[in-house]
């Protein structure tokens, strides 16, 4: 009573306001998601660059069929659930691309401005088994598993590295 007397309506108002930011602080408690490892391997580099296809995996690409950000190999018995990836059937169109991938180096980016070097990323599964292969000019790719037997990948994004104090100084200002 004396605590009501002293903060009258004020006194719900807080109560009210601690109930919504507890509230808050729960919906943000849902389930972890179980990620995959995606890393950086050279073989993987090795392996797109050398243009052998391997038969047990299914082909996607990301960005514009033109000139595309990434490449993705998945095995056959994953299955991929994502918007930003494509897949193409393969054939001279992964040769084409991954010979003019090369022609890139070190060019610059015209979107987010730092220079191009495509690499080969490495996604394994839950027991460390190889399940899918990148190749991409942005390194920060997240995935994570879906139900049963699903994938999902994110679209690659330049990573901190890449943005860091080396990257190039941009051409625009706010000013």
């Amino acid at each position: 009573m004396v605590i009501k007397s002293i903060l009258g309506n004020r006194g719900n108002v807080l109560v009210v306001m601690a109930l919504f930011s507890f509230l808050v602080l729960l919906s943000g408690c849902g389930p972890a998601k179980d990620y995959a490892r995606v890393t950086m391997n050279w073989q993987v580099d090795q392996e797109f660059k050398s243009g052998k296809l391997q038969p047990e995996y299914r082909y996607y690409f990301n960005g514009p069929s033109g000139e595309p950000t990434a490449l993705l190999a998945l095995r056959k018995e994953y299955q991929l659930k994502s918007e930003f990836w494509h897949e193409f059937k393969v054939g001279g169109q992964l040769k084409s691309w991954v010979e003019n991938f090369p022609g890139k180096f070190g060019e610059v980016d015209d979107i987010e401005y730092i220079q191009i070097k495509y690499r080969g990323m490495e996604i394994t599964g839950k027991n460390g088994e190889r399940i899918g292969m990148l190749y991409t000019k942005y390194y920060y790719v997240v995935a994570w598993w879906g139900e049963g037997n699903q994938i999902i990948v994110t679209q690659p994004e330049p990573s901190g590295g890449q943005r860091g104090i080396w990257s190039l100084r941009r051409k625009w200002s706010y000013d």
